[in-house]
């Protein structure tokens, strides 16, 4: 995995690349963000070992979470985190998150699975197409409700890091089937976002 010590240095590509839980740990609360996920291999881009490469998607080897980048555009708009799971129930997504971190503009909200998923090219990245899949279909889901999040961002990125500061809420009982989210997201493809798509064409919302 990938992590970085400020935002700046993330959006600079300066981090470094980690190979093991011992290292996350030595390193604990010393990240601001981090790819939760699992690269096939990572490396720097410069002899002094200051600029990492390898995060991109095509070098994935497991998923072992979704997580949801949620942000308010002002004080007056920011949803607490009961009232926002509220709304995702309304929207046919019952899952709480397993993790809930506080950010400087809301919070990201992480779905764990119980056994990660892999990444292959044998089979011409299925795995990975489905997950894209089921992570558009949870952000579309909160997307019904509230207008705080960005559907069309990385999926399987660089988020921010849990910390002794910023953890709001961890339950590790909250841990999900990648089966059971891939028929979730199948039934709500089918459903509700053709349901919705249908409604505001009625209305005049919106061109299909």
């Amino acid at each position: 995995i990938f992590g970085f010590r400020t935002k700046e240095n993330m959006q600079a590509a300066r981090g470094i690349v980690l190979t093991s839980l011992e290292a996350l740990e030595e390193n604990r609360d010393q990240f601001t963000h981090w790819t939760p996920n699992i690269f096939s291999y990572g490396g720097y881009t410069d002899e002094t070992r200051l600029y990492v490469k390898g995060h991109k998607e095509y070098n994935l080897s497991q998923i072992n979470c979704f997580v949801v980048d949620i942000d308010f555009k002002s004080a007056y708009e920011r949803l607490s985190v009961n009232e926002i799971i509220e709304n995702t129930f309304k929207a046919g997504f019952y899952y709480v998150p397993t993790l809930v971190l506080k950010t400087t503009k809301g919070y990201h909200f992480y779905y764990s699975l119980k056994e990660p998923s892999f990444v292959s090219s044998a089979n011409n990245y299925k795995s990975l197409r489905t997950a894209r899949a089921i992570s558009r279909s949870i952000k579309l889901a909160f997307s019904e409700k509230m207008n705080c999040v960005d559907v069309g961002c990385n999926n399987f990125g660089i988020f921010r890091t849990p910390t002794t500061d910023n953890i709001i809420s961890f339950n590790p009982d909250f841990q999900y089937y990648f089966n059971d989210l891939q028929e979730w997201s199948m039934y709500y493809a089918k459903n509700c976002v053709e349901e919705n798509n249908i409604a505001a064409v009625a209305e005049g919302k919106n061109d299909v």
